[in-house]
């Protein structure tokens, strides 16, 4: 801690002065700074001849498991991308069982350590599909049951193991993955009419886009969703965001599109953290179907937007640049040298 005079104690080390420190708190501040940022890296090219790009939502990530690295998702088949040259290296064409449509919706989830990566997803059969990536086979499929509405907006699971949540024309409903089976669960104070997106943290909350009341609200799935907590979206003129489905990175931090080829991206506790945008006279490639963003564990950031291509940034405060971890070491350099070498002026 600090005192008011020239002497700083620190845990463990002999006295040093507030001057050294406060090199080193000053260094740490810049590099924070500028950890809290996300970069434009490249334009992505969509494969030509696609038929529509599926909407998808993720799971919370998992530290280590098979799922590292973002899909692609079109009715006939998906592809892996190549996040260090921008390509699509891997792809599969789905099972001629797994029938899906331009309204239906996805849904990534890691496998972690011991288990597999699997996409659910509603088909145009109406039912809830499980899909192992890892073996390209269906491993459950069940017909939905229930009054859920017409219109599949989104769905977001946090495990296998637990309900899935879907949000229709209808409002927020829960699905039991083996049996199919639909129940309501309204989520308070929420504008149901423009309410379509959501997504699971790893704290185990569902965490909602609720477009109406320029928020994003949190719900607890083991307690009958009750509201948990909320923070505003930035209400700055110059802050766009658009109604579509928004991630949830590794760090937790919430990262939202602005329909522009762009958005913007709060840590998380809800605190804005700034916007990013495409490069002055950046050319996508547009494409035919879903707007969304997806996210990696490496702290990539992918914006499919139909009206202007798919992009790749980079969230700094993930994967810190080279740069900035050597900042912080020079800080200790600096530190450690002054405390040796600077005499110890005391006060009184």
């Amino acid at each position: 801690m600090l005192s008011s005079g020239w002497v700083c104690y620190l845990p463990g080390m002999k006295p040093v002065s507030r001057w050294a420190v406060a090199a080193l708190v000053t260094l740490s501040g810049i590099a924070s700074s500028a950890f809290a940022q996300v970069e434009y890296v490249r334009e992505i090219e969509v494969p030509s001849g696609w038929r529509s790009v599926l909407g998808t939502s993720q799971s919370p990530f998992e530290s280590v498991g098979p799922y590292t690295r973002p899909y692609l998702t079109k009715e006939q088949a998906y592809f892996a991308l190549n996040t260090s040259t921008g390509e699509f290296d891997w792809g599969a064409d789905w099972q001629i069982e797994v029938r899906l449509s331009p309204d239906s919706r996805l849904a990534w989830m890691g496998g972690g350590a011991t288990s597999n990566a699997h996409v659910l997803a509603i088909t145009s059969l109406g039912t809830i599909l499980t899909y192992n990536i890892t073996f390209q086979a269906i491993t459950w499929d069940a017909p939905l049951a229930g009054n859920f509405g017409s219109v599949v907006h989104s769905i977001a699971p946090f495990s296998l193991d637990t309900p899935i949540s879907m949000i229709t024309d209808l409002g927020h409903h829960t699905i039991d993955r083996i049996t199919g089976t639909v129940n309501a669960a309204p989520l308070s104070g929420v504008d149901t009419a423009t309410t379509h997106f959501m997504a699971y943290g790893a704290d185990g909350l569902l965490y909602v886009l609720d477009y109406g009341n320029e928020r994003i609200a949190s719900f607890d799935p083991d307690n009958a969703f009750a509201p948990v907590n909320n923070f505003n979206l930035n209400s700055d003129p110059g802050t766009i965001t658009a109604n579509e489905q928004f991630a949830i990175g590794i760090n937790g931090s919430f990262y939202l599109s602005d329909g522009l080829g762009g958005g913007s991206y709060y840590n998380s506790l809800g605190e804005f953290e700034g916007v990013f945008m495409l490069p002055e006279g950046t050319e996508g490639t547009p494409y035919t179907g879903q707007s969304f963003i997806n996210t990696d564990a490496r702290g990539n950031i992918f914006v499919y937007d139909a009206q202007t291509g798919l992009h790749q940034y980079q969230d700094t405060s993930v994967v810190p640049e080279p740069g900035m971890v050597a900042l912080l070491g020079l800080g200790m350099v600096v530190l450690l040298a002054l405390r040796r070498r600077l005499p110890i002026l005391r006060t009184g």
